[in-house]
């Protein structure tokens, strides 16, 4: 997640684009991620909307996070998240059923 931001941050400097990633950013995204939400649809609402709105520039964005293999990495992550909370829910039941 830490590569996300720092990856997006040089980005938007190197674009031009006037908005900030930062450690609030990564803060928001990290607690939004660790409630339950996807790490890909809440890095637009906890980082990216933060830096920029214009479509252009989020494409720039996107296209930063594409080429290092971040974008299949958040997918990873989520898909690991889901799979330790299936975990943890058959490991509740199992307890209450002894």
């Amino acid at each position: 997640m830490a590569d996300v931001i720092l990856l997006l941050d040089k980005t938007a400097r190197a674009n031009a684009i006037k908005g900030v990633a930062g450690m609030r950013s990564f803060f928001y995204w990290a607690d939004a991620i660790a409630s339950g939400a996807s790490a890909k649809q809440s890095l637009y609402h906890k980082v990216i909307y933060k830096i920029t709105t214009d479509s252009e520039e989020i494409r720039l964005l996107e296209e930063a996070l594409i080429q290092q293999g971040l974008f299949a990495s958040l997918e990873a992550v989520s898909l690991e998240l889901k799979k330790n909370e299936n975990l943890r829910m058959l490991s509740k039941s199992r307890l209450r059923e002894k």
